[in-house]
């Protein structure tokens, strides 16, 4: 039977991104009555923390952001290792969360009896220039580790229909044991993105407002979004979120008076700029086409224009909703265009509520994470 279950992941709980991975999980688990022990790096914490069946322990961060592959790989190899050793002898279930590639490698089978489940929220990888020699070298060979590492799982959770083919192209790897588990919207969130934001406003104002809110990464070429508020100065364009590139988008936009960077903020602010903005973008590089940007979900229930730049997997879901413009990724001439339709048109009340019809039936997080977490809980160890 079942008492206990053990989460790794090696991004701490104040990455909004992760944490709403996480907490359903979490919040299931200990609802479920087990034990449940959370390792991760130190920041952010558990919203119900402190409870009696819930333990959090956090590992130290090697400091800096170094440019260097090499060096960004030994630190993230550091970092996993440190938090492998976390983990308690006598664990029923491990669930290894990533997109990190060193946690996949660097978690050790030692126990025949303990269910371990790999959640696959990115392949990361796969993400890796060819550019060089050296790099594709890098790239085959982690692909083949990755691939002969996820086999040795007893159930592999994924996001997304690519994520989940990728899986079962591989060797050893039974259909039965690859589970679905989408991204989406909490609850908690869609109440308050449908509370805050009136379908009915009027979208008339003095100076139309386009937001992003999101990770501020490499994977959104947020300087697209710059290049075309330059274009229109007669619209305001707010950035809202922390990432890497945030320092770099700062300086990019530097004296222009329509351009805003918000840099990251508590969930509890984040519907009133969904409330404000009149037209929402979002955009991901074709080197990132099998992600689906989980904002997205955020979005559309917000029930506002969009405007998505990219392709993929994102594409395949994205088709099912009304009023999202999708177009090739950093074409700034498109992006302008877009915008000025997209502001022009509007949403009807009509498409924002089938829309949001689709995310309450099929992206509501805990309906997902509930149908995962049945199959860890009623099962014993399943057969490879």
């Amino acid at each position: 039977m079942i008492k206990n279950i053990v989460f790794l992941t090696t991004y701490p709980l104040s990455e909004p991104v992760v944490k709403n991975r996480l907490t359903p999980f979490i919040n299931l688990a200990l609802d479920s009555g087990l034990e449940v022990t959370l390792i991760s790096p130190s920041g952010g914490c558990y919203a119900k923390h402190p409870l009696k069946n819930f333990n959090h322990i956090t590992v130290s961060s090697p400091s800096g952001s170094p440019v260097s592959f090499i060096t960004r790989a030994a630190k993230e190899i550091v970092l996993c290792l440190k938090i492998v050793q976390k983990i308690p002898s006598n664990t029923d279930v491990v669930f290894v969360t990533i997109p990190s590639m060193f946690l996949l490698f660097a978690y050790k089978f030692k126990c025949p009896t303990r269910v371990e489940v790999l959640d696959v929220r990115d392949l990361t990888w796969e993400y890796l220039s060819e550019r060089s020699f050296a790099l594709r070298c890098f790239k085959r060979g982690f692909r083949y580790l990755a691939a002969y590492r996820i086999a040795k799982f007893d159930l592999v959770s994924v996001t997304n229909e690519h994520e989940k083919n990728y899986v079962l192209s591989l060797d050893k790897i039974s259909e039965h044991n690859v589970l679905m588990c989408t991204n989406g919207i909490s609850k908690i969130q869609y109440h308050a993105l449908e509370k805050a934001v009136n379908i009915s406003q009027s979208r008339h104002k003095k100076r139309p407002v386009v937001a992003y809110i999101g990770n501020v990464g490499v994977a959104q070429n947020i300087t697209t979004f710059v290049t075309a508020a330059k274009q229109l100065p007669g619209i305001d364009f707010k950035v809202i979120g922390g990432g890497n590139e945030l320092n770099n988008i700062e300086t990019l936009s530097k004296n222009m008076p329509n351009f805003q960077v918000l840099g990251r903020v508590s969930w509890d602010r984040i519907p009133s700029y969904y409330a404000n903005a009149d037209l929402l973008w979002a955009q991901l590089t074709p080197d990132f086409s099998g992600a689906m940007p989980s904002k997205l979900y955020e979005y559309i229930a917000a029930g506002k224009p969009i405007v998505y730049g990219g392709e993929g997997q994102a594409l395949s879901v994205l088709k099912r909703f009304i009023g999202i413009q999708v177009i090739e990724s950093a074409d700034v001439e498109v992006l302008v265009s877009s915008i000025l339709y997209g502001l022009d048109r509007g949403i009807s009340n009509i498409e924002v509520l089938h829309n949001r019809e689709i995310i309450v039936s099929d992206y509501i997080r805990e309906t997902s994470v509930l149908k995962t977490f049945e199959m860890v809980l009623n099962k014993s160890r399943p057969e490879r």
